[in-house]
């Protein structure tokens, strides 16, 4: 996990996305509370229709014990809290002719894990050719409580090819010095009230 430090307004694309704490509704800052990130290829195969996780590296505890990632993937909470998810996929293939269709979504499970509950952020991504690679991104701010967990899933569609993957980018030696581009990257934000000057 990186030693990130961040507080303010969330700014992405130019644009203020955290302005309300969702439990207070009050004006609110976001804080880091982790960064975690997975450099090995995660293969949506070899059979399709089959879903898997996306994992985070090795996980661990954020910052303030919120919640803890799992080597699986699988995201515990540990403590109530107004946090937001970000999490960012690289999609990507090698071979095979035709489309691939990567199908990615979110789970939640309120009870520890026995059932999980698909949330409504579904998004398939094509790759037509063996050199495409595309980067997913979605942002869910959501109050969580003890015993809640959630898990990011992805499968390669049986409506393309089965060649889709989450694949890393190793960086040339001129870059090498940023690391590789990682498969997977989730950032975890909490709301903090009144908002940190």
């Amino acid at each position: 996990m990186a030693a990130t430090h961040l507080s303010g307004p969330l700014i992405v694309g130019g644009k203020q996305v955290a302005t309300l704490d969702p439990v207070t509704g009050v004006a609110a800052s976001v804080v880091v509370e982790g960064e975690y990130r997975d450099i090995t290829l995660q293969t949506g195969g070899p059979a399709v229709d089959v879903p898997r996780n996306v994992i985070y590296g090795a996980g661990g505890l954020s910052s303030t014990g919120i919640v803890n990632v799992a080597a699986n993937g699988e995201i515990n909470v540990l403590k109530a809290a107004a946090i937001m998810f970000k999490t960012r996929l690289r999609a990507g293939r090698i071979g095979a002719a035709g489309v691939s269709i990567l199908i990615i979504w979110g789970e939640v499970s309120t009870d520890g894990g026995v059932i999980w509950t698909p949330l409504p952020n579904v998004q398939s991504i094509n790759l037509s050719a063996s050199t495409d690679t595309i980067t997913f991104a979605d942002i869910v701010p959501l109050t969580v409580l003890p015993g809640y967990k959630f898990r990011i899933r992805f499968a390669r569609s049986s409506l393309g090819d089965n060649s889709g993957d989450l694949t890393p980018q190793a960086q040339p030696a001129g870059l090498n010095f940023i690391g590789a581009v990682p498969s997977a990257y989730m950032s975890i934000y909490r709301f903090t009230s009144p908002p940190t000057p």
